[in-house]
């Protein structure tokens, strides 16, 4: 949707300018692995790059779509090359053609990368890099943890919108909600879940 597209980060200096982080984020993988996914090197990829740059919980949920997209461009350009035929482009070339990454190497790369998108649980990848989630996991009361998906999703919705009214990075907003439920006063004899929902 446009409002979500509109929130995505974007670059404002490099060959990518006006485009959204994340698109590039899924340009350097693409590239970086000859236009093949595998998941665990995905997912180490992303957490090298959030050593640096933290992404939003909209980039991160955005990723998949984003690779996809470089997916089918490196498709597009690599069957051009083969049929010998100019692309009309108006970015670089999402990866490099060279002796070592042939044009059909990267042809038949991008077709199982596609199945492997498809297949993705890209709920549990989000999880497992989302440095939001990294910090609600460390609440007092130990109730966090032990939420269903969309119970914690809810949560993080709920950062998302403070980090966005406020002008606060999410982690920062995640962070001062766990410092806010440390101070809060305990509810003896209450259950932990009790004492998340009254706190």
């Amino acid at each position: 949707p446009q409002g979500y597209y509109r929130q995505l980060p974007k670059l404002k200096n490099s060959g990518l300018e006006g485009y959204p982080r994340i698109f590039a984020v899924a340009r350097a993988l693409i590239r970086f692995n000859d236009a093949r996914i595998d998941p665990d090197r995905t997912e180490r990829f992303v957490n090298a790059y959030q050593e640096v740059h933290p992404l939003t919980m909209g980039e991160i949920w955005a990723f998949p779509t984003m690779l996809r997209l470089v997916v089918i461009e490196t498709l597009v350009y690599g069957v051009a090359q083969i049929l010998e035929e100019p692309v009309a482009q108006e970015l670089p070339p999402p990866v490099s053609v060279s002796e070592e990454t042939p044009a059909e190497n990267l042809v038949a790369n991008s077709i199982v990368a596609l199945r492997t998108l498809a297949v993705q649980d890209w709920k549990a990848f989000f999880e497992s890099v989302n440095v939001v989630e990294q910090v609600l996991s460390s609440d007092p009361a130990r109730v966090y943890h032990h939420m269903d998906f969309d119970t914690r999703d809810q949560y993080r919705k709920v950062v998302e919108k403070l980090a966005l009214a406020t002008d606060r990075p999410e982690p920062a907003v995640a962070q001062e909600s766990i410092r806010l439920a440390k101070r809060a006063p305990s509810n003896d004899g209450a259950s932990p879940r009790t004492w998340a929902t009254n706190a």
